[in-house]
């Protein structure tokens, strides 16, 4: 794990911890201390103390002698829907071997459909995302995203080929929850150069809204895969009563 200079150390151990459980890289319980420890090579007071902060927001629970449980009846995390990496998420189609073939990141004022989305002024600043991705071999998705945030993002090749998740959240930018919309549709000439697409045929497009912890939508993202080499896949839980 690289650490930044401008975020306290506990922070983002914290962070990363809470992404790990987010993911299910962590699944019902934490490593032992000494096994984290030495995966974030940091003091064992540095991690007490981002061990604190998680157990202050009810995302693990510690007990004496039986180690660190995540609490999954916390509604964030019993109803979370699951926010993959790029790499997680192309595991969906079979590819191997992914990339990314582009990425470029531009601030913008809202428009008249960014308004009504995030329900802001047109003087609102929103960072626009755009990233073509793929298996070595051939182009799969196209996301076209707007982020509303108050924090600067970089330009770097780390951060625009990297997981814009993981940076988001080593920030203390936390989802709660996700909206998605699934449809079929016809592709524009773009869309079709940019996919290499053959002339018939149509494409998926979907669109995902991510809130904050307090409700707030912050990340509105438009997803165009080949649909020849995408499948999309939902696991529905039974809703307690």
């Amino acid at each position: 794990m690289v650490y930044q200079n401008n975020i306290p150390l506990y922070i983002q151990v914290k962070n990363d911890i809470y992404r790990k459980i987010e993911n299910r890289e962590y699944d019902n319980m934490l490593p032992s201390e000494k096994e984290l420890i030495s995966v974030y090579d940091v003091s064992r007071v540095t991690l007490r103390k981002a061990l604190e902060e998680l157990e202050k927001e009810d995302i693990i629970i510690r007990k004496a002698g039986f180690g660190t449980s995540i609490n999954r009846n916390r509604s964030e995390l019993k109803n979370f829907t699951l926010v993959q990496s790029f790499t997680n998420e192309m595991k969906e189609t079979g590819a191997k071997n992914t990339i990314t073939f582009s990425s470029t990141i531009s601030i913008v004022f809202a428009d008249k459909e960014m308004m009504k989305v995030f329900s802001c002024s047109n003087d609102r600043r929103l960072y626009n995302l755009k990233r073509l991705r793929g298996s070595k071999e051939k182009a799969i998705v196209y996301s076209d995203t707007w982020l509303n945030i108050d924090i600067d993002l970089p330009t770097t090749r780390d951060f625009l080929f990297g997981s814009l998740y993981d940076y988001l959240i080593s920030n203390n930018i936390l989802f709660s929850r996700f909206e998605e919309e699934l449809e079929a549709i016809m592709p524009s000439k773009e869309l079709r150069e940019l996919l290499q697409l053959e002339k018939d045929g149509a494409i998926l497009k979907r669109i995902r809204k991510g809130y904050d912890v307090n409700n707030n939508l912050i990340e509105y993202t438009i997803n165009y895969y080949d649909a020849k080499l995408y499948r999309y896949s939902v696991e529905v839980a039974s809703i307690e009563r």
